[in-house]
């Protein structure tokens, strides 16, 4: 006999709702051959999970400065997650990308398209938030979201390369 101890669960095990496990035991005994079987059900779930990165190039500048986002989108959990769309209201009030699944570990960053001209004096705080449903289909949706910030100023600062104070008396 050589029994195999372990089972490590797979995307289809866990696709499957669980996992059946079957032994059987066989013998000889006199000239008959006798034998046993039984199996053990073990339930599996997934762990859906997505995350989201936003970057800015530069977070303090100038009023007329074009500023270069990008946002990454990473699906975190064991499953694949399907459905998924990136929105950012500052580029757009449709989904700017959007996948039919996003496997486990499957990353993607999206840089095109998304440059902004900083236009105003302050905070430009931006959100984006991507969604995305696990296999359970209508029984999970998931969300995340990231902010960044730009501050827009009216005047250049500068800084000196050596600055120095003299004091005369």
């Amino acid at each position: 006999i050589t029994p195999k101890p372990t089972h490590t669960i797979s995307l289809d095990d866990v696709l499957n709702y669980g996992y059946t496990n079957i032994a059987t035991a066989s013998g000889l005994y006199i000239e008959e051959t006798v034998s046993a079987t039984d199996d053990a059900f073990v339930s599996t779930y997934g762990l859906p999970s997505i995350s989201i990165d936003k970057q800015v190039d530069n977070d303090s500048v100038y009023i007329g400065t074009t500023v270069n986002y990008s946002i990454t989108v990473t699906n975190n959990g064991n499953i694949p997650l399907y459905q998924v769309e990136l929105r950012d209201p500052m580029f757009s009030n449709d989904a700017i990308a959007s996948w039919t699944s996003l496997a486990p570990g499957d990353s993607y960053t999206i840089t095109d398209d998304l440059s902004k001209l900083i236009d105003t004096v302050g905070t430009t705080t931006n959100t984006a938030t991507v969604t995305g449903w696990d296999y359970l289909d209508d029984e999970q949706e998931l969300q995340a979201s990231d902010t960044v910030s730009v501050v827009g100023s009216d005047r250049p600062i500068i800084i000196p390369d050596n600055p120095s104070i003299s004091v005369s008396i």
